[in-house]
């Protein structure tokens, strides 16, 4: 990662990697304003196909995959798309170390989506919904559920395991020389 910048100001950082954004999600996170107090986070983010999820490190696609789901979007997927979806939680699991499902909101909308969003409709019961993501947990576990207080701290925890699954990954690889080289 190179850093640049002048002391007392964010830092910026250049990611080491390019996020696969699939071409088929209609809302897309786009890493632009992805900031701490100490760093600025330069991110390169492109749309291409991916084979499964919404968001992967270009290239370690087999490391982590992110499906991205808005309140909406996992009701009615669970309430008319739930065979295709769980088919994808299984592809997931077959093909990638590990997976994650981002919720664009928290758990207490989740239960009651109706005391949190003005004219709210769904044909399908949020207690089905709990009920069907604890399922999902048990029968698919490398696959994390995270409800999030907002969209924009989905997108950050998005980055975030894409970024320590980048780190991770290039650990294993370098230490897979290390005991290469002392052989």
């Amino acid at each position: 990662m190179e850093r640049t910048g002048k002391v007392g100001n964010p830092r910026r950082l250049k990611m080491p990697f390019d996020i696969r954004i699939d071409t088929r999600e209609q809302h897309p996170w786009m890493f632009r304003d992805l900031r701490t107090r100490t760093y600025i986070f330069e991110v390169k983010a492109s749309k291409g196909t991916l084979s499964q999820g919404d968001y992967a490190i270009k290239g370690m696609e087999q490391e982590l995959v992110v499906e991205r789901k808005s309140l909406e979007d996992l009701f009615s997927t669970l309430a008319s798309g739930r065979e295709r979806f769980e088919r994808e939680l299984q592809r997931i699991t077959d093909c990638c170390r590990q997976g994650a499902v981002i919720i664009e909101a928290p758990w207490e909308v989740i239960y009651e989506p109706e005391k949190h969003r003005t004219n709210w409709q769904s044909g399908m019961r949020p207690q089905s919904v709990i009920g069907f993501i604890q399922a999902f947990i048990i029968r698919y576990p490398k696959v994390h559920w995270l409800p999030m207080p907002t969209r924009t701290a989905a997108e950050w925890t998005c980055f975030q395991l894409l970024r320590f699954t980048h780190k991770r990954h290039m650990e294993r690889w370098t230490s897979s020389f290390e005991r290469t080289d002392g052989e």
